[in-house]
């Protein structure tokens, strides 16, 4: 998407109504995220080096009472045009009913898995440079619908002071004839997606431990040049997190699951990474693991399954300089299934302000 003229522009004069009205800026908190980065990559024996500002993140939010309303907008450079676009990432109120209930309407991350809904646009929250692939935004070519447009809730139930359960439940407008695209205003069918994720969260010697399952239902409609068919499409996973004791470590599986409506042809797709640090004061040393199995016969939703299965790995450490700045360093490994290596190293500064 490019920018229409007098974007930037926009979204100034919109800042400048909010402090010129009846609150402050002061009483509606805006943050700023964003990173810049240097990449070294090889590929088909010809390296490259690049500088990149890939994204400024403008983040408002407010809270009133029992309604808490938020806003993110993404200035995002893309590789093919060179030019920022402006992207509204997310936009949604939500209503604390209940200690146990919260609901919310407007576009959100979708509650699936852990790192979706837990790491949004700021790189400076992000363990490792970059997110999985797997639950990589839309237009970054991820797997997951990670954005959703519709209705929210979620809550906590408390059995005792050592287990809890978790639940998230969502209905919203299914994913677009690509795996690109967001269906920001109209659904592209009738069909509603659903979505349920289930978390457990132990307490005493288990606590920090986080257990968790997600189902997810839609229909995929046909685009119109017949490569991507309707289809049915279902998402299982399961998904493990611990932050205690100085340890990070995050691990989730997703099955992707499309059933071509007319043929009946079944495309099962199986994604899985692991994620682990461990902090050293205001160093984290980390590394991630990443699988993908594409099906042999193509599924033709996933613009990414056309370079075929691949497995990832990478090596790293982050600093965390100040409240606002933090430094990495990593190195990362791809083998395609099918043949081809890609490696690269990243420098990468992020900040949160």
């Amino acid at each position: 998407m490019k920018p229409s003229p007098g974007g930037f522009l926009k979204i100034a004069s919109c800042l400048v109504v909010v402090g010129l009205s009846g609150r402050s800026l002061a009483e509606v908190p805006i943050n700023i995220y964003g990173n810049t980065d240097y990449a070294i990559t090889k590929k088909d024996g010809r390296t490259s080096g690049t500088f990149s500002v890939p994204m400024v993140d403008v983040f408002a939010t407010q809270q009133l009472d029992r309604i808490h309303f938020l806003t993110e907008i993404v200035l995002e450079a893309g590789e093919d045009t060179n030019e920022f676009a402006i992207d509204v990432e997310r936009l949604q109120v939500d209503y604390q009913a209940t200690s146990w209930l919260r609901v919310a309407a407007g576009r959100f991350h979708t509650a699936m898995g852990y790192y979706n809904d837990a790491f949004h646009h700021g790189a400076y929250f992000v363990l490792p440079v970059g997110r999985p692939e797997m639950v990589e935004f839309e237009d970054g070519g991820g797997l997951i619908p990670a954005h959703s447009v519709g209705l929210h809730a979620d809550g906590r139930i408390a059995f005792s002071e050592k287990l809890r359960l978790r639940y998230d439940f969502e209905l919203a407008n299914g994913r677009g004839v690509s795996s690109t695209s967001v269906a920001n205003v109209q659904d592209a069918n009738r069909s509603k997606a659903m979505n349920v994720r289930l978390r457990l969260e132990p307490g005493g010697l288990l606590d920090g431990l986080l257990l968790g399952a997600n189902g997810y239902i839609d229909r995929i409609p046909p685009d119109a040049t017949g490569a991507s068919p309707d289809m049915k499409e279902v998402i299982l996973g399961l998904h493990l997190a611990y932050f205690e004791h100085s340890v990070l470590l995050i691990s989730e599986m997703n099955v992707f699951r499309h059933e071509e409506v007319l043929s009946g042809v079944m495309h099962n797709t199986t994604a899985f990474f692991v994620e682990a640090g461990y902090q050293l004061g205001d160093f984290t040393p980390y590394v991630r693991y990443e699988a993908t199995k594409f099906p042999t016969s193509l599924d033709p939703y996933f613009v990414t399954a056309a370079a075929g299965s691949y497995k990832t790995g990478a090596v790293g450490v982050r600093w965390i300089a100040s409240g606002n700045l933090a430094f990495k360093l990593q190195g990362r490994g791809k083998d395609y299934e099918v043949g081809g290596n890609i490696y690269d190293m990243n420098a990468q500064c992020a900040f949160a302000f």
